[in-house]
Parts: structure tokens; C-alpha cells; sequence
């Protein structure tokens, strides 16, 4: 499930209601964004290192990865897009 705090911003179903997919406005939208960021190598490269891990050399291994739930916590593919916030945040505020 997508976290309901800022930026996601995710939908919360109403009390009683058994959380679902097909409750999501956007389905898809993290495992795009996921995608997105592979498809890119210069953020692919920053978000690797800002993880301080080995970049994936393709994409079977990037599956792997953001499948994966690294140390037991949380999965990859959140690891990879909260690595791509942080980035973004920063690049923004050097810009101002």
C-alpha cells in the first residue's frame, strides 16, 4: 500500500472499509515511477548512490531489487522512490 502521508497523499477508505487496490485512484503510480527512474540512468546512477548501493546492470536485477525488501524493511521500490524525493528536494532548493 502507498504511505498516506505527503507526497502520496494516498486515499484513505472509509472506516470499517478492508483496504484494496481497486480502492486506488492510481493504481500503478509507484511501480511507473519505480520504472520511470530505471529508464533514466543519470537518476538511476543518484539514486544508487544517494542508497549507497551497486546500481542494478539491468533490468532483471532492478526487478530484483525493488521487489526486494533489503535488511528486512521496507521494499525496494520505496527505498528507490523516497531516494528520488530527497534528490529532487534537493536539486529544487539549489535552484532557489
Amino acid at each position: 500500500m502507498a504511505p498516506y502521508c505527503p507526497p502520496f497523499n494516498h486515499g484513505q477508505p472509509p472506516t470499517g472499509v478492508r483496504r484494496t487496490a481497486d480502492l486506488c485512484d492510481y493504481p500503478d503510480v509507484l511501480k511507473e515511477l519505480s520504472y520511470i527512474l530505471y529508464a533514466k540512468q543519470l537518476l538511476r546512477e543518484k539514486v544508487f548512490g544517494r542508497l549507497g548501493r551497486t546500481m542494478p546492470q539491468n533490468l532483471v536485477a532492478y526487478k530484483r531489487y525493488i521487489a526486494s525488501r533489503p535488511n528486512g524493511g521496507t521494499f525496494g521500490a520505496y527505498n528507490v522512490i523516497y531516494a528520488y524525493l530527497e534528490i529532487r528536494e534537493e536539486e529544487k532548493a539549489l535552484a532557489q
